[in-house]
């Protein structure tokens, strides 16, 4: 697991929307396509972020791209959207280099996205998931 609080950047900071560490929590996931190793991290209404461990050529921001997201408890099917990527950023964690990619969903979604934001408040008010 990764700490998050060594990924916090000032326009992490300016958000409009907050996020949550969901990288342990074993009851949501998602990915970037049919072909990423990227691993989803943190989710909130206004975009997401993962993480991979090797430098993705393909997420070179600015880029559109297609997020799914698994999480049984609010939605049977994945939950598909669109979003920018906004940036990519490499971090060294423990000798590794871990490269962080930061979506922001289009606008269009966010409303689609609420359903999934209210349990994923209810499960930080159980400390399941950890608010950023």
């Amino acid at each position: 697991m990764l700490a998050m609080d060594s990924f916090a950047t000032y326009e992490e900071q300016l958000r409009k929307f907050p996020r949550f560490n969901v990288s342990h929590y074993e009851g949501i996931g998602g990915d970037l396509g049919p072909y990423s190793n990227e691993k989803l991290i943190s989710l909130g209404q206004g975009g997401c972020g993962f993480y991979g461990l090797s430098e993705a050529r393909n997420l070179i921001p600015p880029k559109r791209v297609y997020c799914r997201l698994y999480f049984p408890t609010a939605s049977e099917e994945p939950m598909e959207l669109q979003g920018n990527l906004i940036y990519v950023r490499p971090y060294n964690i423990s000798t590794k280099l871990v490269y962080y990619y930061g979506i922001e969903f289009l606008q269009v979604f966010h409303g689609q996205i609420e359903p999934l934001i209210q349990q994923l408040e209810r499960l930080a008010g159980e400390g399941k998931v950890i608010p950023m």
